[in-house]
């Protein structure tokens, strides 16, 4: 983390709120969000690395889970349709690996840990914890951190 610059895009999202606000995923909420956040996260990227990096052709990582074929449907999808998503040919792939195999993981596992964790920061009225502070004042780190609500 202290020798390469990381571009992050990080979401948390209420499973019982989407089921809720998106009656559509209430056979299975966790399967819709993986689809609804890749999308977030692919969105961001275009808008943030993509942005900056005007030659960047972008593949994905994700940690092995359920969901790889639902993730892998999504990305093709999503890479496709250049009338939906105009930074869709700037994605090549997305693969699913072990956190094991991929030392990008690990580091992306921290960081989904201290979004998570910011995230409901607000309910308990602390401090931002001392491990995210010292991400952030790395001044290597790109992109946002976000709560996903789906509150109207």
């Amino acid at each position: 983390m202290e020798k390469y610059r990381f571009d992050v895009v990080g979401y948390t999202i209420d499973l019982k709120e989407l089921a809720q606000y998106v009656p559509v995923s209430k056979p299975n909420p966790k399967a819709f969000a993986y689809v609804l956040l890749l999308h977030y996260i692919m969105v961001g990227i275009a808008d943030g690395s993509l942005k900056n990096n005007r030659d960047a052709v972008i593949g994905l990582i994700h940690d092995r889970s359920e969901y790889n074929s639902v993730l892998r449907d999504a990305f093709n999808i999503l890479a496709k349709n250049e009338s939906y998503f105009a930074s869709a040919k700037r994605f090549c792939s997305i693969t699913s690996m072990s956190w094991e195999q991929c030392i990008p993981l690990q580091q992306a596992d921290l960081l989904a840990y201290e979004n998570y964790k910011e995230s409901r920061r607000s309910l308990s009225l602390r401090n931002r914890r001392k491990s995210m502070d010292w991400i952030l004042e790395r001044g290597r780190l790109g992109g946002f951190l976000k709560d996903s609500t789906m509150m109207p």
